[in-house]
């Protein structure tokens, strides 16, 4: 790879990372797909300047048509015909020229040699960022409220504030506590992959990712914290012997046991921790089997979820979320999906046994992300946050690149 490629592959992830960790500090983000798509457009004219590397591309694509990649192309173009009956057509039509934007996009770097890891480096360095301030949010948490309101809208601010007064739960320069736990479960999911693609575990390593779990539990997002605790039980069960799956077995069961016990004994303690999120879902949950009754078939189109929950707010299931939207066709085909990819990436990781480190690297951390999404699906938004889904997108990009590489060799 020459110089000049790799600063500008170097330029692109930056803005993937920059877009993917501070998308959130902007109300208008429209310029923000522009810049993208210009960048991408860069980088398409560049590789066409070597013609053969768009040959080499051409020849790829025509033998591998992956489709996990067919099943996400119907679902967008499911969402496009779903845009002519919904609720609000000028922001379906956004949301399905962003779905498709991204797909493009990663198709298209699924084909190119040599990124993955400039993606693992820059989005280290943001979720990093987002470390560091948290924690000085909890040492100076007065200074930096005070920071945060110079950039975030005032409601937000207001609820930032009262999440870090009142709970101790910080929410960064987000202004999120559950985008802020987005970043450390990111985060997480990368130290963990350094960890299981190197035989040599680094100090450094083990103290960033003990620090990422403790700030994950500082935001005080207790689904994201379960979903990461899942996909980090997951993940160590694949790469650990029978001796370490015998610990994480009793080291499960002990933690089960103790949960049991908790709930006998602490019941109005975690009652008050869960009873407002809880009822909040379960009444979201109420309306949305409701809409489902209406038009079970097809759905009520994108983005309709808004005339069925309170304050505009996104269904916390993307599963029935998707049955509301665009009905029953919509929901298998997101099923679909979503399994045989995660499916794929588990045989692949099973029947190469890669040591390749960044082989290993792109198979375990499109891994993570598949499992985040899939899990984190049943409680919150994963697949219509749209920094989520440019995200798990990538991930496949990266493990379908790392495995040509492999196999060109």
């Amino acid at each position: 790879m020459s110089r000049q490629n790799d600063r500008i592959l170097n330029l692109w992830f930056v803005y993937i990372m920059f877009y993917i960790c501070f998308k959130h500090l902007f109300l208008n983000d429209t310029f923000l797909y522009i810049v993208m798509d210009l960048l991408f457009f860069i980088i398409i004219l560049k590789e066409i300047v070597k013609r053969e590397a768009i040959d080499d591309i051409c020849r790829r694509f025509r033998i591998k048509i992956r489709l996990e990649w067919i099943f996400f192309f119907i679902l967008i173009s499911d969402m496009f015909l779903s845009t002519f009956y919904a609720a609000d057509f000028f922001n379906a039509i956004k949301f399905f020229i962003v779905y498709l934007n991204f797909l493009v996009i990663a198709v298209w770097f699924s084909y190119l040699p040599g990124w993955e890891a400039k993606m693992y480096k820059w989005m280290k360095a943001g979720c990093l960022f987002h470390l560091v301030f948290t924690y000085f949010s909890v040492i100076f948490t007065d200074f930096s409220l005070k920071i945060t309101s110079h950039f975030l809208p005032e409601d937000i601010q207001q609820l930032t504030v009262r999440w870090a007064k009142e709970m101790h739960c910080y929410a960064g320069v987000s202004g999120q506590t559950g985008t802020n736990a987005f970043f450390f479960a990111i985060l997480i999911g990368l130290l963990l992959v350094e960890w299981c693609s190197s035989d040599k575990h680094k100090i450094s390593t083990k103290i960033l990712l003990a620090l990422a779990f403790i700030g994950l539990i500082l935001t005080g997002k207790k689904g994201i914290f379960l979903t990461v605790i899942i996909t980090v039980a997951v993940i160590g069960w694949m790469v650990m012997n029978q001796r370490f799956r015998t610990w994480i077995l009793l080291i499960t069961s002990m933690c089960g046991i103790l949960t049991l016990i908790g709930c006998l004994f602490f019941h109005d303690l975690i009652f008050h921790l869960f009873y407002v999120s809880v009822i909040s879902r379960i009444n979201i949950m109420d309306k949305m089997i409701f809409a489902i009754q209406e038009k079970p078939l097809l759905g009520h189109g994108v983005n309709s979820i808004v005339n069925y929950t309170y304050n505009g707010r996104l269904g916390h299931n993307i599963y029935l979320q998707m049955w509301v939207e665009q009905g029953v066709v919509g929901l298998i085909l997101l099923i679909l999906a979503l399994s045989y990819s995660v499916c794929k990436t588990l045989r692949k990781i099973q029947r190469y046994k890669v040591k390749n480190s960044v082989i290993r690297a792109s198979c375990f951390f499109s891994l993570f992300i598949q499992l985040y999404v899939i899990i984190q699906g049943f409680f919150e938004n994963s697949f219509y946050e749209y920094n989520t889904i440019l995200l798990y997108f990538f991930s496949l990009a990266a493990e379908y690149t790392a495995e040509d590489m492999n196999l060109s060799k």
